[in-house]
């Protein structure tokens, strides 16, 4: 994306100024400054300017101005520029503060015009050198002729009057009539020079009211661009908050169908199992207790995701005991039907059933809990066997670096080798502000 900046400026007669160096300078809402984005040496030639500004789709670096108006631009906003005096050291001499846009129909491109700008007399200029006002305008974008046709009549006229005088007191029989007519133009030139001067003062009043009211609407705009773009994002984080709660509420919805799958089959197997004929199957000791273990297996997997977890089992079987070739023999027998059966050769198997554990740790390294709250560090420990003793200390931490409820101390010290189950003291700030 580019801004292509341009401008003409004349001097108070129209003509082009001998010399002139020109700065683009953009406001930032967010420093609430102007920051400058074109030197004096680019850009003026002959009474033209313009300048080419290039906003990268990826800013490296502390590029933070030109990162504010590629910010500005892809919120919808128009960022805000002025046109100032190089030249002027003392105080800040100001060309133009709006500009009109133009939007490339073939790309990104946008087009910045401060138009025409015609220089101020410095006579003319309200508080020029003053140390009382930091900036002044010194250019107008309109025509000295256009200013106010009244004016230019009433020059006419003066000037017509004042032929009319030096006619006058050429004659060589100046009469009494006469003087008293020269003396009545005389008049009417200084009252309608008064009036010009009203006139100038009066566009001058108007002229700085129009440029403060313009600069207050640049502002605003910018800040509500701003606004939109903050709400914008707000949204867009509540859409995918919205996503998210419907990519659960199909999981849920999922592990209902799988349960429902489920309930199904218990009432199928329940179904068969109540029929008339029961003959309980015959396995292994071995194979009963590998399929218990595998169904468990199972069972652990489908539900890792579910926030819960299986601990130690314990089953009641009833059995009907036997033995062959192949070793020791189960027949697991439903309680439902377990009056068909002869009750001498019922045997109760009790089966308890726990996840292995790995060696347990001997050492331990005692790990860093500064800066965590209380929750934290406990709920960190755990994670190691380690045991939490807290401490709290009154502070004032209102002017410190150690933030209320947070660790800034510990017993034994982060690295420290230590053993299960060992109590960890953490001392923790408590705010209060009467202390020194």
């Amino acid at each position: 994306m580019k801004l292509f900046f341009k401008t003409t400026v004349r001097d108070s007669l129209g003509e082009i100024p001998t010399k002139m160096a020109l700065v683009i300078q953009f406001y930032n809402t967010d420093t609430k400054a102007w920051e400058t984005i074109a030197t004096e040496n680019t850009g003026y030639i002959e009474g033209t300017y313009s300048f080419e500004y290039y906003i990268p789709s990826r800013i490296y670096g502390d590029e933070l101005t030109l990162r504010k108006i590629r910010e500005v631009l892809q919120t919808g906003g128009m960022p805000m520029f002025r046109l100032i005096d190089a030249n002027a050291k003392e105080q800040i001499h100001i060309l133009a503060e709006q500009g009109t846009y133009t939007m490339s129909q073939e790309n990104d491109d946008i087009g910045y015009d401060f138009g025409t700008l015609y220089l101020l007399e410095r006579d003319k200029i309200d508080g020029l050198d003053n140390p009382k006002f930091p900036s002044v305008r010194v250019a107008t974008d309109t025509a000295p002729q256009d200013i106010n046709p009244e004016i230019e009549e009433l020059k006419k006229e003066i000037e017509t009057l004042r032929q009319q005088a030096e006619n006058s007191n050429e004659a060589q029989d100046t009469s009494g009539d006469q003087a008293a007519e020269i003396e009545s133009l005389n008049a009417r030139v200084n009252s309608l020079e008064n009036d010009i001067e009203n006139l100038n003062n009066e566009i001058q009043t108007l002229e700085e009211q129009v440029e403060t009211n313009i600069s207050e609407k640049t502002i605003l705009e910018t800040t509500i661009a701003q606004q939109a773009q903050t709400i914008n994002n707000q949204i867009s984080e509540i859409n995918n908050y919205q996503n998210t709660e419907s990519q659960q509420q199909n999981s849920i919805e999922t592990l209902e169908s799988e349960k429902q799958a489920l309930q199904n089959l218990i009432d199928q197997l329940s179904q068969e199992a109540s029929e008339d004929v029961y003959v309980p199957k015959s396995v292994s000791a071995n194979k009963l207790y590998t399929d218990i273990i595998d169904e468990i297996q199972i069972a652990k997997e489908n539900t890792a995701s579910s926030g819960f977890k299986l601990s130690n089992i314990s089953l009641n079987l009833k059995t009907v005991a036997e033995k062959d070739a192949q070793g020791l023999r189960f027949q697991v027998i439903d309680i439902n039907n377990a009056s068909t059966i002869n009750g001498a050769a019922i045997s109760d198997i009790k089966i308890d059933i726990t996840e292995n554990e790995t060696a347990k740790v001997s050492e331990l390294i005692v790990p860093k809990l500064i800066g965590l709250t209380e929750t934290a560090a406990r709920t960190y420990l755990e994670k190691f066997n380690l045991r939490l003793d807290p401490v709290y200390q009154l502070m004032n931490t209102t002017n410190s670096p150690i933030i209320e409820g947070q660790a800034f101390k510990q017993l034994p010290e982060p690295g420290t080798v230590t053993t299960p189950d060992t109590t960890i003291t953490v001392i923790f700030a408590k705010n209060n502000q009467y202390l020194n």
